[in-house]
C-alpha cells in the first residue's frame, strides 16, 4: 500500500515519521494532512536520517523498533548533532516499558506515546511542537 507523495515545499508544517509498520504510516500520514501538516514517511532509521538535512522538518515522529537501526540509536544521533539537537522528536511506539521511557526521554525526546495511542493526543502534540500551541484551536 504506498503512500501518495507529501509536497516537499517548505511550509514549517513539515513532519517526518519514521516507522516501517505501513498501516501506522497511512493512518498517521492521513490524520495529520487531514489537519494541514506536510508528512513524509521514512520506513527506517537510515532513510529518516537521510532525509533531516535536505527536509529540515520542524518535527520527528519516530518508532523504536525499526529494521537496521533502531530507533534508539537515531535518537541518540539528532541530539549529537549541532543541527538537529534541538528538533523535536516523539517516540510513537508499541514498546510499553518505563525504563526505555524514561531512556528515551533521557536521550532528549519531547513525550513518548505508547501504540494504540488516540490520535487526537498525538495531534496535541504536534500542534504543540509543530505550531507552539496548546492543542485547543481546529
Amino acid at each position: 500500500m504506498a503512500l501518495p507523495e507529501s509536497p516537499l515545499k517548505k511550509t514549517g508544517r513539515q513532519i517526518l515519521l519514521i516507522d516501517d509498520e505501513p498501516l501506522n504510516q497511512l493512518l498517521v500520514h492521513d490524520y495529520l494532512i487531514a489537519y494541514g501538516y506536510q508528512v513524509v514517511v521514512a520506513p527506517s532509521a537510515e532513510e529518516g536520517m537521510a532525509m533531516i538535512g535536505t527536509l529540515r522538518p520542524a518535527m520527528v515522529l519516530m518508532d523504536l523498533t525499526l529494521p537496521g537501526m533502531d530507533g534508539m540509536e537515531a535518537l541518540r544521533r539528532i541530539r549529537s548533532a549541532p543541527e538537529t539537537a534541538d528538533l523535536p522528536v516523539v517516540i510513537v511506539s508499541g514498546l510499553v516499558s518505563e525504563e526505555c521511557m524514561a531512556r528515551c526521554l533521557r536521550y532528549g525526546c519531547k513525550a513518548y506515546l505508547t501504540k494504540p495511542f488516540q490520535l487526537e493526543v498525538l495531534l496535541e502534540l504536534v500542534r504543540r511542537w509543530v505550531d507552539g500551541g496548546d492543542g485547543s484551536e481546529d
